[in-house]
């Protein structure tokens, strides 16, 4: 029992509101690193590009 109380303490149960606030965050987050590796792509597919690399 002491153990739990312990968990519960430093590790609280989270509200609705909170999970909703993580989820909206992870997903921010993950829209930035898809926007990111869509403009690096398209950097590295320029520069190939002038440099007459081609892909297959």
């Amino acid at each position: 029992m002491q153990w739990t109380l312990r968990i519960k303490k430093r590790f609280p149960a989270k509200d609705e509101k909170e999970i909703e606030v993580e989820k909206l965050r992870a997903e921010v987050e993950h829209m930035k690193l898809e926007k990111q590796r869509e403009r690096l792509t398209s950097q590295a597919i320029k520069i190939a590009s002038k440099r007459n690399f081609h892909f297959r």
